[in-house]
């Protein structure tokens, strides 16, 4: 049996770099190809809910709203 530590953890907010927009982690997986976090965010009033690496991710900061 193999123990994974993810780098970020359910109900973690984080940003998704590309946009630098804010969400949620709301669930975990392990592919062939490493971490996955499924993401849900709010983008120009539509509802997101993505599944991203790490590389995609950056902890939000705490002065903006950010909560870990």
């Amino acid at each position: 049996m193999r123990t994974v530590q993810f780098k970020h953890d359910i109900g973690d907010t984080v940003k998704v770099r590309d946009i630098g927009m804010a969400g949620r982690v709301d669930a975990l997986s392990l592919d062939s190809n490493g971490e996955l976090y499924r993401v849900v965010y709010w983008n120009d009033g539509n509802r997101n809910q993505v599944w991203m690496y790490d590389w995609e991710l950056e902890p939000a900061s705490r002065t903006n709203g950010g909560a870990k």
